[in-house]
């Protein structure tokens, strides 16, 4: 995370700044996998039922919780076409919306955590610090609608709508877990449908309302408030989204004199540069051959790649 529509907003903005016009037709004419791939590294979040424990690992190691290999899942994904050279153009798009979503991650949660803390051993610690990361990513939503008037998509149901279901879910599960077996298309099945409806319940206040009286006695339900949309910005949060000048990195303490609105628009200067190294490429081993030259990241703590349990400077 940040949530579904900050990520949309900033990749719509890779079609207005894109000077290649291969590239850019190629993400206009698959636009809604180019989307689905730009929140597929969340959606295992949305496991539930037997499958829980096993999705939220896998969404932790997607972030690059324990190692920097975020580019790997990507890479199976594509080997897993290899055989037909050329790849189907829905393929790319969906691996081009999936490295927006690793791009907007690292330049955006560290200063994330530099406000809301990480999830700490005490659990005290863990759950305020989940809610307040969750409460500061529905804020932005809401802060990057209002300040770009963006008029895209919205609704993860309408979008998936849009594509070949049983498509969608081979490249899911090959994305996060490398095959399409049974138990692995089981699993993504699951994680997509909570999903999708989870996604349509947040914007519900109503709903809203009533698991945040449930939540004053219960951490539990505190922590599934805080995925809702509030009403409307809270002015807390507008003024550290205004009048932020400078955080430091969480992990190296490092300060960093960055304004969100830089980030912003760093971070679409970042996704351009990358996805136009895909300029030449004609066959799958093109594509493959310019990723493997990235450099390692984490979505956790950006270019310093630490592990976020060493992150130790909050505000």
């Amino acid at each position: 995370m940040p949530k579904d529509k900050t990520h949309w907003i900033l990749a719509s903005e890779i079609g207005n700044r894109l000077r290649d016009e291969q590239l850019k037709k190629l993400i206009s004419n698959n636009y809604a996998s180019f989307l689905v791939g730009a929140i597929a590294y969340d959606i295992p979040f949305f496991g539930r039922g037997k499958y829980s424990h096993t999705l939220t690992e896998k969404a932790s190691e997607l972030h690059g919780v324990k190692t920097c290999d975020v580019w790997e899942p990507i890479i199976k994904l594509l080997q897993s076409y290899v055989m037909f050279k050329t790849a189907d153009d829905s393929v790319i798009a969906f691996v081009l919306g999936c490295i927006t979503h690793i791009i907007i991650d690292s330049q955006f949660h560290p200063f994330i955590y530099f406000f809301t803390g990480y999830y700490d051993v005490d659990s005290n610690k863990r759950n305020h610090a989940i809610v307040k990361h969750r409460e500061i990513e529905a804020h932005l939503d809401l802060y990057y609608l209002e300040k770009t008037g963006y008029t895209g998509p919205v609704s993860a149901k309408v979008i998936v709508e849009q594509l070949h279901r049983p498509t969608l879910i081979t490249n899911l599960a090959l994305l996060y877990f490398g095959n399409r077996g049974i138990k692995e298309v089981a699993m993504t099945q699951n994680c997509l449908n909570n999903y999708i409806k989870y996604q349509g319940l947040f914007s519900n206040y109503f709903i809203k309302c009533l698991v945040s009286i449930v939540g004053l006695a219960n951490d539990e339900m505190k922590k599934i408030s805080a995925l809702f949309y509030p009403k409307s910005i809270a002015p807390t949060y507008r003024q550290l989204f205004d009048n932020t000048e400078w955080y430091q990195h969480p992990s190296s303490g490092k300060v960093i004199e960055e304004s969100l609105k830089t980030i912003y628009e760093n971070c679409i200067e970042v996704m351009v540069s990358t996805i136009c190294q895909f300029s030449s490429c004609k066959t799958i081993e093109d594509y493959l051959n310019v990723i493997r030259k990235f450099p390692a990241v984490s979505l956790e703590t950006g270019s310093e790649c630490a592990r976020p349990s060493l992150m130790r400077y909050f505000s």
